[in-house]
């Protein structure tokens, strides 16, 4: 049997430059109808998802929730493990508003298809 070659890493810049604007343009009616500032910090490197815009941006200032994940926690997020998952483990820090988190995962759970 032939082996299964490993995915190469996500690049984090590159995910949330590209990969999940498209996500949101694609999403636009859901994420307006949602709405919400999403921060999400892995390995120190903070991004502002912000749904009402269909837009990130470097930084998580004014977000209603923000989500820490190491950069492992991060490539299994890119891989297709649900961002609530993690949350409910304990294994990706949460703060702010635990309500909507649901919302990010929601959405962030369509990379995965």
């Amino acid at each position: 049997m032939a082996s299964k070659k490993k995915a190469p890493p996500v690049d984090v810049d590159a995910f949330f430059s590209r990969t999940v604007p498209r996500l949101l343009g694609a999403m636009r009616a859901l994420c307006a109808e949602r709405g919400g500032r999403y921060g999400v910090v892995v390995d120190g490197r903070a991004f502002t998802i912000d749904f009402a815009q269909a837009a990130v941006v470097a930084g998580a200032d004014n977000v209603d929730v923000t989500v820490t994940l190491s950069a492992a926690q991060f490539q299994s997020l890119a891989a297709g493990t649900e961002l609530r998952k993690l949350v409910a483990s304990g294994e990706a820090a949460l703060s702010g508003d635990r309500d909507r988190i649901e919302d990010l995962s929601l959405v962030l759970a369509f990379l995965a298809r």
